[in-house]
């Protein structure tokens, strides 16, 4: 078992430990003291799901998050970003079965619903920052874990295409918000505690964590898709 914690500003869903030809999150492991943190159990290269879903895999890192943040995203790509995520998701998932989206690929993987449970948790916790900061002037937040957040809702319950529903709806509305404000608007910003050091964080960057951490997981979702229809043809 490969334990692995991050200050908060990134929950790393799959990491290379050495010798693992891939490694997966626990989706329920709680975070002690309010820092981002996850539990992965890693599985022999004979039983991983071949060098496409590992790399896919492989993506959903930190990694990409930092890269993608070290550039400059304008507002507009910020945006557009944000809009088409819920639409991807809706198309990469045309024709299937709520009961394909329910199954994983493999016994340790996470279904398509599983990262759409994952994606809903997130949006709410930083979404929910986005609001919490423009209603208060300068507030304190308390940082808080998405992997904690998801145990006190359904999600991980609920069919795919209602729970994808809720999301699309949960979006127009932070997108309605974000395209209302003016440029210092997205510079608005809260003291977050609660994870480490207090640290200053913005709208901006909330709105931009959650388009860069979405990403990834849309490609993850495209790789299930593909597996299930593969499995499914033979």
């Amino acid at each position: 078992m490969t334990k692995m914690v991050w200050p908060f500003g990134c929950v790393c869903h799959a990491v290379r430990a050495p010798g693992v030809k891939w490694t997966l999150l626990a989706l329920s492991r709680d975070a002690p003291t309010g820092v981002a943190t996850g539990s992965i159990k890693t599985s022999p290269v004979n039983q991983s799901l071949g060098p496409l879903l590992v790399l896919t895999l492989l993506l959903v890192t930190c990694i990409p998050f930092f890269i993608a943040m070290a550039k400059t995203i304008t507002i507009d790509e910020l945006v557009a970003m944000l809009e088409r995520a819920p639409k991807e998701i809706e198309t990469l998932t045309a024709g299937m079965s709520s009961a394909d989206l329910q199954k994983r690929p493999e016994t340790d993987a996470w279904s398509a619903n599983e990262v759409l449970a994952h994606l809903r948790a997130c949006a709410d916790v930083r979404g929910g920052a986005v609001a919490r900061i423009l209603a208060a002037n300068h507030p304190t937040l308390r940082a808080v874990n998405p992997l904690t957040w998801i145990k006190s809702t359904d999600y991980l319950d609920l069919e795919f295409r209602p729970s994808l529903r809720a999301f699309a709806r949960q979006r127009e509305e932070l997108l309605a918000i974000l395209k209302a404000l003016p440029p210092d608007g997205w510079f608005r910003s809260a003291t977050v505690t609660g994870a480490g050091r207090p640290l200053e964080r913005t709208v901006r960057f909330y709105a931009e964590w959650v388009a860069v951490h979405e990403r990834p997981h849309l490609k993850q979702i495209r790789q299930i898709v593909a597996t299930l229809k593969t499995e499914s043809a033979q």
